[in-house]
């Protein structure tokens, strides 16, 4: 999975019993309002390839989630 975001971001999803993290890291600059775009699509319980199951087609739901944060270092 590629995500071309500028976010540091750390996201475990648990979908049917499986766990998927996502990191998602910001480069420095001008702030300005940031998302994620979640697509799902089913698959088969023993699909390796994710690119290719989304190629055969379009997905079924697409979900925006607008990405707000501060960060705060220590």
């Amino acid at each position: 999975m590629i995500l071309v975001v500028d976010w540091l971001l750390k996201l475990n999803v648990r979908i049917m019993l499986s766990e998927l993290t996502v990191e998602i890291v910001r480069n420095s600059g001008s702030p300005k309002e940031d998302k994620l775009v979640v697509c799902t699509k089913e698959a088969a319980a023993d699909a390796k390839d994710a690119m290719a199951i989304f190629k055969a087609g379009e997905a079924n739901d697409m979900q925006t989630v607008a990405l707000h944060a501060d960060a705060i270092r220590i």
